[in-house]
């Protein structure tokens, strides 16, 4: 359970450059840049949602997501990112519900969906957060199976 201490708000540009070292110290595969942050966080066309938790005033995780491109009522979790020191208390399942909360709000959002990798081997940690509907839904650029699970909104 997290602490008093722990604090969740959305990512302020002052937040990016750690951001994007946690990201990319996570995902080296898949690296962003600075740019590619914000390029994410305004595209308003899919409102976008980004939050962050801080345990004692430092960064313990992030969640990014935004509406799919083609098929808006379907909100997109992107990123989902807690650092390694800080697993284990609970900040994954506080980051989701506070997403989950949030874009529930939205009537025109009708699913929340989430793909992971093979290798991440994430479905059971995904369904401990109340997602469902497991599947595999076609294959990463360097052939890894492309999972997904969802959350039904509304």
């Amino acid at each position: 359970m997290p602490r008093q201490s722990v604090k969740v708000r959305g990512i302020l540009a002052e937040d990016l450059d750690n951001i994007c070292k946690l990201y990319n110290d996570n995902f080296p595969l898949s690296p962003w840049s600075k740019k590619s942050f914000q390029n994410f966080l305004n595209d308003q066309n899919r409102s976008p949602l980004s939050l962050l938790i801080k345990d004692s005033g430092k960064i313990a995780g992030f969640v990014l997501g935004r509406c799919s491109k083609t098929h808006p009522e379907i909100f997109n979790l992107n990123t989902l990112l807690v650092t390694e020191a800080q697993r284990g208390k609970g900040y994954a399942r506080v980051l989701i519900e506070k997403l989950v909360a949030i874009v529930s709000k939205n009537e025109n959002i009708k699913q929340i969906t989430v793909h992971f990798r093979d290798n991440n081997q994430l479905e059971s940690f995904y369904s401990r957060l109340g997602f469902s509907g497991h599947q595999i839904i076609g294959t990463y650029s360097d052939g890894e199976a492309k999972h997904q699970m969802e959350i039904i909104s509304n």
